[in-house]
Protein backbone atom coordinates (compact mmCIF):
# COMPACT_ATOMS: atom_id res chain seq x y z
CA UNK A 1 0.00 0.00 0.00
CA UNK A 2 2.69 2.12 0.34
CA UNK A 3 4.67 2.02 -2.59
CA UNK A 4 4.18 1.81 -6.60
CA UNK A 5 0.50 2.72 -7.94
CA UNK A 6 -1.27 -0.49 -9.27
CA UNK A 7 0.50 -2.97 -11.45
CA UNK A 8 -2.72 -4.07 -12.55
CA UNK A 9 -4.03 -4.02 -16.27
CA UNK A 10 -6.11 -0.98 -16.63
CA UNK A 11 -9.77 -1.75 -16.95
CA UNK A 12 -13.17 -0.79 -18.28
CA UNK A 13 -14.20 3.13 -17.20
CA UNK A 14 -17.34 1.15 -15.93
CA UNK A 15 -15.29 -1.51 -13.75
CA UNK A 16 -13.52 1.56 -12.31
CA UNK A 17 -16.66 3.09 -11.23
CA UNK A 18 -17.87 -0.07 -9.85
CA UNK A 19 -14.95 -0.30 -7.83
CA UNK A 20 -14.73 3.07 -6.89
CA UNK A 21 -18.33 3.34 -5.86
CA UNK A 22 -17.72 -0.04 -3.58
CA UNK A 23 -15.11 1.95 -1.39
CA UNK A 24 -17.35 3.04 1.56
CA UNK A 25 -15.41 5.24 4.25
CA UNK A 26 -17.31 5.52 7.38
CA UNK A 27 -18.88 8.94 8.97
CA UNK A 28 -16.65 10.38 11.84
CA UNK A 29 -17.80 12.34 14.56
CA UNK A 30 -15.95 15.20 15.27
CA UNK A 31 -14.99 16.47 19.11
CA UNK A 32 -13.83 19.09 20.89
CA UNK A 33 -10.36 18.21 20.79
CA UNK A 34 -10.14 17.68 16.80
CA UNK A 35 -11.90 21.26 16.35
CA UNK A 36 -9.82 22.56 18.60
CA UNK A 37 -6.45 21.33 17.10
CA UNK A 38 -7.03 21.99 13.80
CA UNK A 39 -7.87 25.17 15.01
CA UNK A 40 -4.90 25.70 16.75
CA UNK A 41 -2.60 24.17 14.17
CA UNK A 42 -4.02 26.38 12.02
CA UNK A 43 -3.41 29.71 13.99
CA UNK A 44 0.40 28.46 14.32
CA UNK A 45 0.34 28.12 10.54
CA UNK A 46 -0.69 31.90 10.53
CA UNK A 47 1.66 32.97 13.12
CA UNK A 48 4.41 30.88 11.31
CA UNK A 49 3.95 32.58 7.86
CA UNK A 50 3.46 35.91 9.01
CA UNK A 51 7.04 35.56 10.73
CA UNK A 52 8.59 34.03 7.55
CA UNK A 53 6.92 37.07 5.23
CA UNK A 54 6.34 39.81 7.87
CA UNK A 55 10.13 41.46 6.06
CA UNK A 56 7.89 41.88 3.22
CA UNK A 57 6.11 44.48 4.90
CA UNK A 58 8.11 46.55 7.08
CA UNK A 59 9.04 48.77 4.53
CA UNK A 60 6.51 51.39 4.12
CA UNK A 61 7.77 54.41 4.73
CA UNK A 62 11.42 55.91 3.55
CA UNK A 63 13.04 56.82 7.32
CA UNK A 64 15.04 54.32 9.29
CA UNK A 65 12.01 54.15 12.14
CA UNK A 66 9.37 53.09 9.20
CA UNK A 67 11.24 51.03 6.49
CA UNK A 68 13.85 47.99 7.61
CA UNK A 69 15.83 48.00 4.68
CA UNK A 70 16.66 51.70 5.28
CA UNK A 71 17.57 51.34 8.52
CA UNK A 72 19.78 48.30 7.89
CA UNK A 73 20.76 49.69 4.31
CA UNK A 74 20.09 46.14 2.61
CA UNK A 75 20.20 46.16 -1.53
CA UNK A 76 17.62 44.16 -2.99
CA UNK A 77 20.08 41.33 -3.45
CA UNK A 78 20.63 41.06 0.56
CA UNK A 79 16.72 42.00 0.40
CA UNK A 80 15.61 38.58 -1.62
CA UNK A 81 18.32 36.54 0.50
CA UNK A 82 16.58 37.86 4.00
CA UNK A 83 13.01 37.64 2.57
CA UNK A 84 12.61 34.72 0.09
CA UNK A 85 15.91 33.02 -0.31
CA UNK A 86 16.99 31.76 2.86
CA UNK A 87 13.41 30.91 4.07
CA UNK A 88 12.89 28.58 1.30
CA UNK A 89 16.60 27.02 0.94
CA UNK A 90 16.47 26.41 4.35
CA UNK A 91 12.79 24.44 4.32
CA UNK A 92 14.44 22.27 1.73
CA UNK A 93 17.16 21.66 3.72
CA UNK A 94 15.62 20.69 6.79
CA UNK A 95 12.65 19.84 6.08
CA UNK A 96 13.43 15.93 5.83
CA UNK A 97 15.29 16.02 9.21
CA UNK A 98 11.60 17.56 10.50
CA UNK A 99 9.83 15.13 8.82
CA UNK A 100 11.81 12.34 10.35
CA UNK A 101 11.78 13.49 14.27
CA UNK A 102 8.56 13.99 13.48
CA UNK A 103 7.64 10.74 12.45
CA UNK A 104 9.80 9.28 15.81
CA UNK A 105 8.67 11.96 18.38
CA UNK A 106 5.84 13.44 19.68
CA UNK A 107 4.05 15.62 17.39
CA UNK A 108 2.57 17.83 19.94
CA UNK A 109 5.39 18.48 21.67
CA UNK A 110 7.53 19.06 18.80
CA UNK A 111 5.36 21.72 17.72
CA UNK A 112 5.30 23.64 21.13
CA UNK A 113 9.17 23.64 21.09
CA UNK A 114 9.55 24.98 17.69
CA UNK A 115 6.94 27.42 18.40
CA UNK A 116 8.46 28.95 21.28
CA UNK A 117 11.66 28.89 19.46
CA UNK A 118 10.31 31.16 16.48
CA UNK A 119 8.48 33.32 18.36
CA UNK A 120 11.75 34.18 20.33
CA UNK A 121 14.04 34.52 17.41
CA UNK A 122 11.64 37.37 15.85
CA UNK A 123 11.83 39.13 19.09
CA UNK A 124 15.40 38.81 18.75
CA UNK A 125 15.40 39.82 14.93
CA UNK A 126 14.00 43.23 16.19
CA UNK A 127 17.06 44.62 17.89
CA UNK A 128 19.05 43.94 14.63
CA UNK A 129 21.47 46.49 13.31
CA UNK A 130 22.28 44.82 10.03
CA UNK A 131 22.06 42.41 7.59
CA UNK A 132 24.59 39.82 9.50
CA UNK A 133 22.65 40.80 12.63
CA UNK A 134 18.88 40.02 11.16
CA UNK A 135 19.96 37.15 9.15
CA UNK A 136 21.73 34.60 11.75
CA UNK A 137 18.30 34.63 13.94
CA UNK A 138 16.46 34.09 10.85
CA UNK A 139 17.97 31.31 10.42
CA UNK A 140 17.73 29.85 13.29
CA UNK A 141 13.97 30.68 13.35
CA UNK A 142 13.65 29.00 9.77
CA UNK A 143 15.05 26.18 10.55
CA UNK A 144 12.37 25.83 13.80
CA UNK A 145 9.74 27.03 11.01
CA UNK A 146 10.27 23.55 8.83
CA UNK A 147 9.08 21.48 11.81
CA UNK A 148 5.37 23.66 11.74
CA UNK A 149 3.70 21.97 8.79
CA UNK A 150 5.63 18.63 9.10
CA UNK A 151 3.97 18.21 12.54
CA UNK A 152 0.80 20.03 12.14
CA UNK A 153 -0.32 17.80 8.72
CA UNK A 154 0.88 14.40 10.41
CA UNK A 155 -1.85 15.20 13.44
CA UNK A 156 -3.89 16.52 11.11
CA UNK A 157 -3.67 12.58 9.42
CA UNK A 158 -4.88 11.41 13.14
CA UNK A 159 -7.52 13.87 13.92
CA UNK A 160 -9.57 13.15 10.85
CA UNK A 161 -10.41 10.27 8.31
CA UNK A 162 -9.98 10.09 5.06
CA UNK A 163 -13.37 11.91 4.29
CA UNK A 164 -12.41 15.15 5.81
CA UNK A 165 -8.80 15.48 5.17
CA UNK A 166 -9.14 17.76 2.42
CA UNK A 167 -11.00 20.43 4.00
CA UNK A 168 -8.83 20.06 7.22
CA UNK A 169 -5.81 20.33 5.10
CA UNK A 170 -7.60 23.73 3.80
CA UNK A 171 -8.57 25.11 6.60
CA UNK A 172 -5.08 24.62 7.68
CA UNK A 173 -3.89 26.08 4.84
CA UNK A 174 -5.79 28.79 5.42
CA UNK A 175 -3.78 29.79 8.41
CA UNK A 176 -1.34 30.64 5.90
CA UNK A 177 -3.69 33.60 4.17
CA UNK A 178 -4.05 34.46 7.81
CA UNK A 179 -0.71 35.31 8.67
CA UNK A 180 -0.43 37.00 5.16
CA UNK A 181 -2.84 39.15 6.07
CA UNK A 182 -1.98 39.83 9.23
CA UNK A 183 1.62 40.54 8.02
CA UNK A 184 -0.24 43.12 5.06
CA UNK A 185 -1.79 45.08 7.99
CA UNK A 186 1.92 45.44 9.36
CA UNK A 187 2.82 48.05 6.55
CA UNK A 188 -0.21 50.04 8.89
CA UNK A 189 1.59 48.77 12.20
CA UNK A 190 4.96 49.92 10.94
CA UNK A 191 3.96 53.24 10.14
CA UNK A 192 2.55 53.54 13.79
CA UNK A 193 5.20 52.46 15.89
CA UNK A 194 7.99 51.41 13.73
CA UNK A 195 9.17 48.08 11.98
CA UNK A 196 11.02 47.26 14.80
CA UNK A 197 7.97 47.10 17.10
CA UNK A 198 6.10 45.27 14.48
CA UNK A 199 8.40 42.06 14.90
CA UNK A 200 7.73 42.56 18.76
CA UNK A 201 4.17 42.41 17.78
CA UNK A 202 4.39 39.04 15.29
CA UNK A 203 6.28 37.25 18.20
CA UNK A 204 4.42 38.36 21.28
CA UNK A 205 1.41 36.45 19.23
CA UNK A 206 3.50 33.95 18.57
CA UNK A 207 4.62 33.07 21.90
CA UNK A 208 0.73 33.50 22.78
CA UNK A 209 -0.17 30.72 20.51
CA UNK A 210 2.79 28.70 21.46
CA UNK A 211 1.09 28.34 25.05
CA UNK A 212 -2.76 27.31 23.81
CA UNK A 213 -0.51 24.44 21.34
CA UNK A 214 0.25 22.72 24.73
CA UNK A 215 -3.04 21.90 25.09
CA UNK A 216 -4.09 20.04 21.79
CA UNK A 217 -4.26 16.13 22.00
CA UNK A 218 -1.43 13.51 20.27
CA UNK A 219 -3.62 11.26 18.91
CA UNK A 220 -2.88 7.59 18.25
CA UNK A 221 -0.44 7.33 15.49
CA UNK A 222 -2.30 5.47 12.06
CA UNK A 223 -5.79 5.88 13.98
CA UNK A 224 -7.61 5.46 10.34
CA UNK A 225 -4.43 3.47 8.57
CA UNK A 226 -5.92 0.17 7.35
CA UNK A 227 -5.30 -2.84 9.15
CA UNK A 228 -3.14 -3.81 6.05
CA UNK A 229 -1.10 -0.52 6.05
CA UNK A 230 -0.23 -0.71 9.53
CA UNK A 231 0.84 -4.22 8.81
CA UNK A 232 3.22 -3.85 6.56
CA UNK A 233 4.35 -0.47 8.16
CA UNK A 234 4.96 -2.74 10.94
CA UNK A 235 6.74 -5.89 9.49
CA UNK A 236 9.37 -3.35 7.95
CA UNK A 237 10.16 -1.33 11.23
CA UNK A 238 10.70 -4.41 13.66
CA UNK A 239 14.32 -5.52 12.26
CA UNK A 240 15.44 -1.99 11.45
CA UNK A 241 17.72 0.77 13.56
CA UNK A 242 16.62 4.18 13.27
CA UNK A 243 18.72 5.02 10.62
CA UNK A 244 17.33 2.47 8.28
CA UNK A 245 14.23 2.81 8.79
CA UNK A 246 14.37 6.53 7.39
CA UNK A 247 16.62 5.20 4.43
CA UNK A 248 13.99 2.83 3.88
CA UNK A 249 10.76 4.87 4.78
CA UNK A 250 12.57 7.30 1.87
CA UNK A 251 13.63 5.16 -0.24
CA UNK A 252 9.44 4.05 -0.48
CA UNK A 253 8.56 8.06 -0.50
CA UNK A 254 10.90 8.63 -3.60
CA UNK A 255 9.83 5.79 -5.82
CA UNK A 256 6.50 6.76 -5.70
CA UNK A 257 4.91 8.41 -8.76
CA UNK A 258 2.28 9.94 -7.08
CA UNK A 259 4.52 11.50 -4.33
CA UNK A 260 6.94 11.89 -7.73
CA UNK A 261 4.93 14.02 -10.18
CA UNK A 262 3.53 15.99 -6.90
CA UNK A 263 6.87 17.32 -6.10
CA UNK A 264 7.43 18.08 -9.44
CA UNK A 265 4.61 19.86 -9.39
CA UNK A 266 4.93 21.62 -6.45
CA UNK A 267 8.01 22.38 -7.13
CA UNK A 268 6.46 24.34 -10.46
CA UNK A 269 3.24 25.97 -8.49
CA UNK A 270 5.78 27.27 -5.90
CA UNK A 271 8.20 29.23 -8.22
CA UNK A 272 5.37 31.35 -8.81
CA UNK A 273 3.82 31.15 -5.45
CA UNK A 274 6.86 32.23 -4.14
CA UNK A 275 6.88 34.93 -6.34
CA UNK A 276 4.19 36.40 -5.62
CA UNK A 277 4.43 36.61 -2.18
CA UNK A 278 7.69 37.86 -1.50
CA UNK A 279 7.14 40.20 -4.45
CA UNK A 280 4.07 41.69 -5.20
CA UNK A 281 3.90 43.82 -2.37
CA UNK A 282 7.08 45.56 -3.18
CA UNK A 283 5.28 45.72 -6.87
CA UNK A 284 2.02 47.65 -5.56
CA UNK A 285 4.35 49.51 -3.56
CA UNK A 286 6.48 50.90 -6.79
CA UNK A 287 3.18 51.52 -8.88
CA UNK A 288 1.30 52.58 -6.87
CA UNK A 289 3.06 54.40 -4.11
CA UNK A 290 0.34 56.77 -2.89
CA UNK A 291 -2.19 53.60 -2.21
CA UNK A 292 -0.09 52.14 0.90
CA UNK A 293 -2.85 51.94 3.51
CA UNK A 294 -5.71 51.44 1.40
CA UNK A 295 -3.06 48.50 -0.29
CA UNK A 296 -2.54 47.17 3.26
CA UNK A 297 -6.06 46.94 4.52
CA UNK A 298 -7.42 45.69 1.02
CA UNK A 299 -4.74 43.20 0.66
CA UNK A 300 -5.11 41.67 4.23
CA UNK A 301 -8.98 41.74 4.38
CA UNK A 302 -8.85 40.19 0.72
CA UNK A 303 -6.06 37.68 1.31
CA UNK A 304 -8.47 35.91 4.31
CA UNK A 305 -11.46 35.95 2.79
CA UNK A 306 -11.27 35.03 -0.42
CA UNK A 307 -8.42 32.15 0.49
CA UNK A 308 -11.17 30.97 2.82
CA UNK A 309 -13.48 30.41 0.18
CA UNK A 310 -11.40 29.27 -1.99
CA UNK A 311 -9.80 27.03 0.03
CA UNK A 312 -13.26 25.50 1.64
CA UNK A 313 -15.02 25.07 -1.99
CA UNK A 314 -11.75 23.47 -3.11
CA UNK A 315 -11.41 21.22 0.02
CA UNK A 316 -14.87 20.29 -0.17
CA UNK A 317 -15.43 19.61 -3.76
CA UNK A 318 -12.24 17.31 -3.29
CA UNK A 319 -13.64 15.68 -0.62
CA UNK A 320 -16.99 14.95 -2.25
CA UNK A 321 -15.60 13.32 -5.30
CA UNK A 322 -12.61 11.87 -3.82
CA UNK A 323 -14.37 8.20 -3.80
CA UNK A 324 -16.28 8.60 -7.28
CA UNK A 325 -13.37 9.90 -9.27
CA UNK A 326 -10.22 10.83 -7.34
CA UNK A 327 -8.65 12.50 -10.02
CA UNK A 328 -10.64 15.60 -9.47
CA UNK A 329 -8.65 16.59 -7.09
CA UNK A 330 -5.65 17.51 -9.40
CA UNK A 331 -8.46 18.82 -12.12
CA UNK A 332 -9.31 21.29 -9.61
CA UNK A 333 -5.59 22.20 -8.93
CA UNK A 334 -4.59 22.53 -12.82
CA UNK A 335 -7.81 24.59 -13.95
CA UNK A 336 -7.70 26.52 -11.07
CA UNK A 337 -4.26 27.84 -11.76
CA UNK A 338 -4.78 28.06 -15.44
CA UNK A 339 -8.05 30.47 -15.17
CA UNK A 340 -6.27 32.91 -12.04
CA UNK A 341 -3.31 33.60 -14.66
CA UNK A 342 -5.15 36.16 -16.83
CA UNK A 343 -6.29 37.37 -13.96
CA UNK A 344 -2.36 38.38 -12.67
CA UNK A 345 -1.54 38.92 -16.40
CA UNK A 346 -3.68 42.23 -16.67
CA UNK A 347 -3.44 43.40 -12.40
CA UNK A 348 0.55 43.03 -13.38
CA UNK A 349 0.39 44.17 -16.90
CA UNK A 350 -2.26 46.02 -18.31
CA UNK A 351 -3.62 47.96 -15.70
CA UNK A 352 -3.27 51.43 -14.37
CA UNK A 353 -5.69 52.40 -11.43
CA UNK A 354 -4.73 50.24 -8.54
CA UNK A 355 -8.13 49.50 -7.44
CA UNK A 356 -8.48 47.29 -10.73
CA UNK A 357 -4.54 45.84 -10.27
CA UNK A 358 -5.67 44.96 -6.54
CA UNK A 359 -9.00 43.75 -7.07
CA UNK A 360 -7.87 41.57 -9.49
CA UNK A 361 -4.56 40.27 -7.85
CA UNK A 362 -7.23 39.00 -5.29
CA UNK A 363 -9.58 37.57 -7.30
CA UNK A 364 -6.80 35.29 -9.34
CA UNK A 365 -6.54 33.87 -5.45
CA UNK A 366 -10.60 32.69 -6.11
CA UNK A 367 -9.37 30.27 -8.02
CA UNK A 368 -5.34 29.25 -7.61
CA UNK A 369 -5.39 28.63 -3.93
CA UNK A 370 -7.87 25.86 -3.27
CA UNK A 371 -4.89 23.45 -4.65
CA UNK A 372 -2.76 23.00 -1.45
CA UNK A 373 -5.63 21.06 0.76
CA UNK A 374 -6.31 18.97 -2.28
CA UNK A 375 -3.07 17.75 -2.65
CA UNK A 376 -1.78 17.57 0.82
CA UNK A 377 -4.98 15.41 1.10
CA UNK A 378 -3.64 12.96 -1.67
CA UNK A 379 0.06 12.38 0.15
CA UNK A 380 -1.84 11.96 3.48
CA UNK A 381 -4.33 9.26 1.50
CA UNK A 382 -1.49 7.35 0.11
CA UNK A 383 0.73 7.18 2.74
CA UNK A 384 -0.12 5.87 6.51
CA UNK A 385 0.66 8.14 9.69
CA UNK A 386 3.57 7.23 10.76
CA UNK A 387 5.58 8.64 7.16
CA UNK A 388 2.81 11.19 6.82
CA UNK A 389 5.68 13.55 8.35
CA UNK A 390 8.87 12.32 6.33
CA UNK A 391 5.96 12.37 2.65
CA UNK A 392 5.27 15.73 3.82
CA UNK A 393 8.72 16.99 4.23
CA UNK A 394 10.31 15.88 1.10
CA UNK A 395 6.53 17.54 -0.51
CA UNK A 396 8.43 20.40 1.54
CA UNK A 397 12.09 20.10 0.33
CA UNK A 398 10.32 20.38 -3.89
CA UNK A 399 8.73 23.94 -3.16
CA UNK A 400 11.93 25.10 -1.08
CA UNK A 401 14.37 24.68 -3.71
CA UNK A 402 12.19 26.04 -6.41
CA UNK A 403 11.00 28.93 -3.73
CA UNK A 404 14.78 29.83 -2.94
CA UNK A 405 15.44 29.82 -6.95
CA UNK A 406 12.94 32.20 -7.98
CA UNK A 407 13.33 34.69 -5.03
CA UNK A 408 17.21 34.73 -5.75
CA UNK A 409 16.64 35.11 -9.43
CA UNK A 410 14.20 38.33 -8.61
CA UNK A 411 16.42 39.85 -6.65
CA UNK A 412 19.47 39.52 -8.66
CA UNK A 413 16.74 41.06 -11.50
CA UNK A 414 15.68 43.52 -9.49
CA UNK A 415 19.01 44.79 -8.96
CA UNK A 416 19.65 44.73 -12.67
CA UNK A 417 16.82 46.47 -14.12
CA UNK A 418 15.81 48.51 -10.93
CA UNK A 419 12.60 47.32 -10.64
CA UNK A 420 12.05 50.03 -7.38
CA UNK A 421 11.95 52.82 -9.91
CA UNK A 422 10.87 50.87 -12.68
CA UNK A 423 6.97 49.37 -12.21
CA UNK A 424 6.75 48.71 -15.75
CA UNK A 425 9.88 45.88 -15.65
CA UNK A 426 8.30 44.96 -12.39
CA UNK A 427 5.07 43.86 -13.75
CA UNK A 428 6.69 42.27 -16.79
CA UNK A 429 9.12 40.33 -14.51
CA UNK A 430 6.42 38.96 -12.21
CA UNK A 431 3.87 38.10 -14.76
CA UNK A 432 6.74 36.01 -16.92
CA UNK A 433 7.90 34.15 -13.67
CA UNK A 434 4.24 33.37 -13.06
CA UNK A 435 3.16 32.37 -15.90
CA UNK A 436 6.02 29.62 -16.47
CA UNK A 437 4.79 28.54 -13.19
CA UNK A 438 1.04 28.30 -13.27
CA UNK A 439 0.61 27.32 -16.77
CA UNK A 440 3.54 24.68 -16.32
CA UNK A 441 1.98 23.27 -13.25
CA UNK A 442 -1.43 22.36 -14.47
CA UNK A 443 -0.19 19.00 -16.45
CA UNK A 444 1.62 17.91 -14.25
CA UNK A 445 -1.39 17.77 -11.46
CA UNK A 446 -3.18 16.35 -13.58
CA UNK A 447 -0.43 13.52 -14.66
CA UNK A 448 -0.45 13.24 -10.77
CA UNK A 449 -4.23 12.95 -10.40
CA UNK A 450 -3.96 10.00 -12.61
CA UNK A 451 -1.10 8.01 -10.81
CA UNK A 452 -3.79 8.67 -7.60
CA UNK A 453 -6.57 7.12 -9.42
CA UNK A 454 -4.87 4.10 -10.26
CA UNK A 455 -3.68 3.97 -6.56
CA UNK A 456 -7.18 4.16 -5.16
CA UNK A 457 -8.48 1.51 -7.43
CA UNK A 458 -5.48 -1.20 -6.72
CA UNK A 459 -6.46 -0.10 -2.94
CA UNK A 460 -10.37 -0.58 -3.42
CA UNK A 461 -8.91 -3.99 -5.13
CA UNK A 462 -6.71 -5.19 -1.80
CA UNK A 463 -3.73 -5.69 -3.67
CA UNK A 464 -0.39 -5.61 -1.86
CA UNK A 465 2.59 -3.59 -2.34
CA UNK A 466 4.96 -4.82 -3.91
CA UNK A 467 7.98 -3.87 -2.28
CA UNK A 468 6.57 -4.37 1.04
CA UNK A 469 5.89 -8.12 -0.14
CA UNK A 470 9.87 -8.08 -1.27
CA UNK A 471 10.85 -6.86 2.38
CA UNK A 472 8.92 -9.21 4.25
CA UNK A 473 10.45 -11.92 1.95
CA UNK A 474 13.73 -11.00 2.79
CA UNK A 475 12.81 -10.94 6.35
CA UNK A 476 11.62 -14.36 6.27
CA UNK A 477 14.59 -15.67 4.86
Amino acid sequence: MLNNTSQAEGSPNSDSRRLLSEIEIADQKLGFKEIYGVVILAANNAVAFWMAFIVVYVNPGDTPHTSMEKDLGLTQTEYGLLSGVTYSLLSALFSIFSGSLVDKFSRKWTLVIAAFLWSGLTFTQSFATNFVTIIIPRIVMEIALTANQASSLSLISDYFNSKYRARACSFYQFGLYVGLGFGSFSIIITKLIGWRNAFRVCAGFGGFIAFLTIFISEPQRGKFNSEQDNQDFKDISLSMSRFEKLKKSLKIIFTNKICIFLCLSNMVRIFGTSTIGFWAVRFFKSKFPDYQNEYSIFNGISLITINLISLYVGGALGDHYDNKNPAVKSYIVAIGCLISFPFLLVAFVFSTNFWLSSSLFMLSFLFSESWYGNVLSMIQNVFPSQLVGSATAVFLVSGGISGACSNLLLGILSDKYHTSKNPKAAGNLLIILVGISYIGSAPLFIISGYFYKKYILSKSKGEKCPKIVEEEEENEE
